[in-house]
């Protein structure tokens, strides 16, 4: 098993990491996940999101927030720095 529980050899999984792995974003033809050595993490079929939009989050923070059909399908809360990037990545896997 890999690294925080996603562990597969699946070579057409894409990865997005920060802080010597302390967030970890994760793509593979079917869903994003994120999990974080905090404990927190998610699972979103990637058909089933539609946008993905930042909010200001707490200092020096913004919060990633997937969104579908009208509904929040996940947020996390991440250094400012790195939120556009995540945007960046969950935005090119779901124009895939």
């Amino acid at each position: 098993m890999g690294l925080f529980g996603f562990g597969n050899n699946n070579k057409n999984e894409r990865k997005l990491s920060f802080g010597m792995g302390g967030y970890t974003f994760k793509a593979n033809d079917n869903y994003i996940s994120y999990q974080s050595i905090y404990g927190k993490s998610f699972r979103v079929v990637k058909a089933d999101i539609e946008s993905v939009s930042l909010d200001k989050g707490g200092m020096g923070k913004n919060v990633v927030k997937l969104n579908g059909r009208g509904t929040l399908l996940a947020e996390v809360e991440i250094p400012k720095n790195w939120a556009e990037k995540v945007q960046d990545f969950v935005l090119n896997e779901i124009r895939k």
